[in-house]
């Protein structure tokens, strides 16, 4: 019988200076094994603060304003901030992803792409649309050497539980329900530049901070996605997109120990710190 392997992952109280080493079990998929690889290298790294939640993007006009100046585009002129506009600001980002990635302000794209995010939140969407809470662990432009296009989709859990290690979607497009949530127009030019499923292994993770069943997708949401989804599917190398593709990730690890590790991220002030390969 093939032996698990295990490692830890180490929590930091920073007003206390106390940590907590908690041991996981890797599990047995390949995406798993592609992850687990990319630590040997990233396990000392400290997470990128912006994408990782560790701080908020500031104001949105503020930020906008400075990526254009970046970009060296002209701004879209506008007076209030809704989804239409939310959008296209989504897809200046994705115009602009590439080349801003590589150079010296990359941080105002991250911060960008964040606030975007930070704003939708801030209009009261429905919580079915948002991810589970997380507690973030990005690297981002430092796991680019590690990406590549993969279908992680294929090894999506059927759910998710508290405490586990899933593998975060850094895709820059919208999944399909995220992309008819936001009112994105039924244009396949837009479709095609935009919808995406979780097609890039980025080694970036998260604990899971409660249990969650992805719900199920709306029948009209089913009715928008149908003249895209055999080409879809076929681009990807995916066999089936619903609830489960949408909504939940790919499981890395799994506690051996009975520490309550959401607990100690939610309430006891405790932060990721390392991780330790055994």
């Amino acid at each position: 019988m093939k032996k698990s392997r295990t490692f830890e992952v180490v929590f930091v109280n920073k007003k206390t200076a106390d940590t907590k080493s908690i041991l996981y079990t890797l599990s047995d998929n390949e995406v798993a094994a592609k992850w687990i690889k990319c630590m040997k290298h990233l396990r000392n790294i400290e997470p990128y603060s912006m994408d990782s939640n560790l701080v908020q993007p500031r104001n949105i006009r503020k930020v906008y304003k400075e990526f254009c100046q970046a970009a060296k585009i002209k701004p879209i002129t506008f007076s209030k901030i809704d989804q239409n506009l939310l959008n296209r600001f989504h897809e200046q980002y994705m115009d602009y992803n590439m080349r801003l990635a590589v150079n010296e302000d990359r941080h105002l794209l991250y911060e960008f792409h964040q606030a975007i995010h930070h704003a939708e939140s801030e209009m009261g969407s429905d919580d079915f649309y948002r991810y589970t809470q997380m507690h973030q662990i990005s690297y981002s432009y430092k796991a680019a050497a590690f990406q590549e296009e993969f279908p992680c989709n294929r090894y999506y859990s059927s759910s998710l539980k508290k405490d586990n290690l899933y593998l975060l979607h850094s895709d820059s497009g919208k999944k399909p329900y995220n992309y008819y949530y936001d009112g994105e127009p039924p244009e396949f030019e837009k479709v095609k530049k935009t919808m995406v499923s979780h097609r890039t292994f980025i080694p970036n993770w998260f604990v899971c901070l409660q249990d969650r069943d992805p719900g199920q997708l709306p029948s009209k949401f089913y009715d928008f996605f149908e003249p895209f989804k055999a080409w879809f599917l076929k681009t990807y190398n995916l066999d089936k997109w619903d609830h489960v593709d949408e909504n939940s990730a790919v499981l890395l690890a799994t506690p051996s120990t009975d520490q309550d590790v959401a607990d100690l991220l939610l309430h006891q002030g405790y932060e990721y710190s390392h991780i330790k390969l055994n």
